[in-house]
């Protein structure tokens, strides 16, 4: 999901500067275009080794089904991470965002009050 979303962020990354170069006549629009300013707050946890670490407590028929096609502790993490969703991991997800969520709570706050964009059109926080 990462990926993709990191692929989507480009994209808006790449209007927003086509937009900021153009200076698009807004008069034949319906709808004006503006830059969207986006935050990203990256896991600060690899996802795929927190799946790896959390293998053995994902029930056997899914260990048995990632064994199956060549995924195992070592080698299918990303899979796993995509598929595991054992509650054990699932926990630890959510308090890994929370915690995440909370060290950025200022950098958050700022972005949403913001009547302008912030910065660059991405805001991208580690």
């Amino acid at each position: 999901f990462l990926d993709t979303l990191e692929s989507d962020l480009e994209g808006l990354a790449r209007i927003n500067r086509l937009l900021r170069a153009t200076h698009p006549s807004r008069a034949r629009l319906s709808e004006p275009l503006r830059v969207i300013p986006a935050l990203v707050i990256h896991p600060s946890v690899d996802l795929g080794d927190a799946a790896t670490t959390r293998f053995r407590n994902v029930p056997r028929s899914v260990q048995y089904l990632l064994r199956g096609i060549g995924a195992d502790e070592r080698s299918g993490a990303n899979l796993m991470s995509y598929v595991a969703f054992h509650h054990d991991y699932t926990r630890y997800l959510v308090e890994c965002g929370y915690e995440d969520t909370m060290r950025r709570a200022s950098d958050i706050r700022a972005f949403l009050s913001a009547a302008q964009p912030v910065g660059d059109e991405t805001v991208a926080l580690a």
